[in-house]
């Protein structure tokens, strides 16, 4: 693993050489702990990830210096990160390891992580981290009217059954507060006359603490 890695970085064929036996290198340190955490809870990717990423730091800062091959990234690197993201979409539930990812993007290992890294800011496993958590959505699906048109009115349905939730219910009862409508009102005409978000949140303030005041509500 150590020899493609450096072959990757564009050293010459053979086992890298390490001057010295012993070196402090706390980075490399803390990513090969953290590849040995992943690689104990089963997450592949982020396992030989990190473990890439250390190997190469080391090579970089203590092996023999070599000039690096950066061509790869300039040849195939944009080709190779959609592939992996298309993999990576389609494998969701059961994550490939780096090195089949590399394998079906046509590149190593070390080359896809620079690539993917220098296209989308994050390795492979960071970004599929994202992709789980739902904060992003592949481009394919939001080129479909009704997927963006769905993306669009989402957040506007679950804002709109909050503040349903917020205003006409207490505890586990449904309970009509009248400062809370009032409060309501007064934030839907704030919004029909389109003035702004900060002017809108104090107007519902404003009006729902008078009605308090006034013993209304």
């Amino acid at each position: 693993m150590v020899a493609g890695i450096a072959a990757e970085m564009g050293a010459p064929p053979g086992t890298p050489h390490f001057p010295q036996t012993i070196v402090a290198d706390p980075r490399s340190a803390r990513l090969i702990r953290a590849a040995h955490r992943a690689a104990e809870h089963g997450d592949q990717l982020a396992a030989s990830s990190l473990l890439h990423a250390a190997l190469a730091g080391l090579l970089r800062a203590h092996a023999r210096p070599a000039p690096p091959d950066t061509r790869s990234l300039r040849d195939g690197g944009g080709r190779a990160v959609r592939a992996a993201r298309d993999l990576l979409h389609e494998r969701m539930a059961a994550p490939p390891a780096l090195a089949e990812l590399a394998g079906a993007a046509g590149v190593g290992p070390f080359a896809l992580l620079r690539a993917f890294r220098a296209e989308t800011g994050m390795p492979p496993h960071a970004y599929l981290n994202l992709k789980l958590a739902g904060l992003t959505v592949p481009d394919r699906v939001l080129a479909r009217e009704r997927a963006r048109r769905f993306a669009e009115l989402v957040p506007v349905a679950l804002l709109a059954a909050l503040v349903a939730v917020e205003t006409l219910t207490h505890g586990k009862t449904v309970a009509a507060d009248p400062a809370r409508l009032a409060g309501l009102a007064a934030a839907l005409v704030a919004l029909a006359l389109r003035a702004p978000f900060l002017v809108v949140v104090v107007a519902a303030a404003a009006t729902a603490a008078a009605i308090h005041a006034l013993g209304l509500g």
